[in-house]
């Protein structure tokens, strides 16, 4: 089964439009971010680079 198949099988469309699935979204993206930006920190510093 491809990703759309399983989809509709399981109903996900329909959770993905629930005001809980965005926010959760939202929140796991500025999660992500955030831990990006923590991990590059070091890197930068590594370089010399300063703000």
């Amino acid at each position: 089964m491809n990703r759309e198949e399983i989809e509709a099988m399981f109903g996900l469309s329909e959770l993905k439009q629930t005001r809980f699935y965005q926010q959760a979204l939202e929140e796991g993206i500025e999660t992500g971010e955030r831990k990006a930006k923590l991990d590059t920190v070091p890197r930068l510093l590594a370089l010399g680079l300063t703000t």
